[in-house]
């Protein structure tokens, strides 16, 4: 096989693979049912500062406004084909590489799949979608510049309050139209860019050494490349669901590449669909080896939730809404955990302080709901199910059988929600209007 076709053959999978995998690790995994900067490496990308000014405030609001168009309309191509600078974020992972026919056709290639990493079922476009649909929040937190770039840091979560925070580097592309030129991972601490050039210099290495004969490696990268191959494999085995599979070769690792950042993150992501246990050991394990890296809380707060530490879930959530300069969605997920914890008056007021902050925040009338149906105070909680029903096109399961309602299914409140919810049948789910909900506080 020709030089040409092997590097179309790996780019297509282990590129995307790797891609699929850090946009994985950028979801802070969800709460059990029951609650319904880029590395040091010499060889990463370096520090790229624009040339251009970077995008004034106004200029990236008005692009982050076209992308909530898109989001919301569920145009994923437009945002994977037409916002995203697919040929910045290759500069900046092939930073010192030579410019010969391998790096060429490896580049054609990545500007041909990438689209498709963000679109594709698992693509972090997808999901984003795919959450907002579901009645989730995509919001812009903040504008910042850091080493001279515009960044937009951005926030999505779905209803089982997976959080997803993505710094997004927006400029000018060399026509000098706004896009984004790259992607920091919150849960992963690394820029897209950064995540790129390590796999791509592996694959370098196997067909095409001159490419990267200029770019000085360190340790860590060397044994990744030594090692690629199986950790493609267990890397390929978390993305297909083959979780146990992707386990068993996790364990076989050298000690030196297991301890790997981004190992240990794909390790998370196969041990939460394996088992709560492997989760849980998984998460104390990164915390320990990790400890101080950025990312920790992003990438492991809810296995705190899991073994129902509630005050360090506090905690961990506090400190994530410390590194994100505040986000007041963050109160819905405090008002879960509270919840959860069975301090029903203390969810309430964090529950608040979220539609205070934001009333489309719909998950957190769910839980005033909740306050309403323990006071037994089923008039209010009556009203808010009507409202966030006809509203928000919010849809329930059958509430009698659940056991917080076993109270208010006794009450005639029940069964007028009961005639009032018959009349909604083939609602849906969608963004809340303006209208003012019932009762906003106790």
């Amino acid at each position: 096989m020709s030089n040409a076709l092997q590097t179309r053959s790996l780019f297509l999978t282990q590129v995307t693979t790797c891609l699929f995998l850090a946009g994985c690790a950028n979801e802070s995994a969800p709460p059990p049912s029951s609650v319904s900067s880029p590395s040091s490496m010499p060889a990463k990308a370096a520090v790229v500062v624009a040339t251009e000014e970077p995008l004034t405030e106004d200029e990236a609001k008005e692009f982050f406004g076209n992308l909530e168009k898109a989001i919301y309309a569920g145009d994923i191509d437009f945002v994977a084909n037409q916002m995203i600078d697919w040929n910045s974020i290759w500069k900046k992972a092939t930073v010192g590489f030579r410019t010969n026919n391998a790096y060429r056709e490896a580049r054609t290639q990545f500007l041909l799949g990438g689209p498709h990493y963000m679109t594709h079922e698992g693509g972090e476009v997808r999901k984003i979608v795919d959450d907002v649909a579901a009645g989730g929040a995509f919001d812009l937190l903040r504008l910042h510049v850091v080493d001279g770039e515009r960044r937009m840091l951005l926030r999505s979560a779905n209803r089982e309050m997976r959080l997803r925070y993505l710094d997004v580097v927006v400029g000018r592309n060399e026509q000098g139209q706004p896009k984004i030129l790259d992607i920091y991972l919150m849960s992963s601490g690394e820029l897209i860019s950064t995540i790129l050039r390590r796999e791509i210099i592996c694959i370098f290495q196997l067909m095409s050494t001159e490419t990267i004969e200029n770019v000085k490696l360190d340790d860590e990268q060397n044994d990744f490349c030594k090692n690629h191959v199986i950790i493609h494999e267990m890397f390929q085995a978390t993305t297909t669901g083959d979780f146990d599979e992707a386990s068993r070769i996790y364990a076989a690792l050298p000690d030196s590449i297991k301890t790997l950042k981004y190992v240990m993150l794909a390790r998370l992501q196969a041990a939460w669909k394996h088992s709560d246990d492997a989760y849980l050991d998984a998460c104390s394990e990164f915390r320990k080896v990790h400890s101080n890296d950025p990312c920790v809380d992003f990438a492991t707060w809810s296995s705190y939730f899991l073994k129902k530490d509630h005050a360090e879930s506090l905690a961990a959530i506090d400190r994530i809404d410390q590194a994100v300069h505040g986000d007041p969605y963050l109160a819905v997920v405090r008002a879960y955990i509270t919840l959860d914890a069975g301090d029903v008056e203390k969810a309430a007021q964090f529950a608040d302080q979220a539609i205070a902050a934001d009333h489309t925040f719909i998950d957190a009338y769910w839980v005033k709901v909740r306050a309403a149906l323990d006071k037994n105070d089923f008039q209010h909680a009556y009203e808010l199910l009507c409202w966030l029903e006809d509203e928000c096109r919010m849809e329930f399961d059958d509430l009698a059988s659940l056991p917080e309602c076993a109270d208010f299914i006794k009450s005639e409140y029940f069964q007028k929600w009961q005639d009032r919810h018959a009349q909604n049948t083939g609602n849906v789910p969608a963004q809340p209007s303006d209208e003012t909900a019932p009762a906003v506080t106790e």
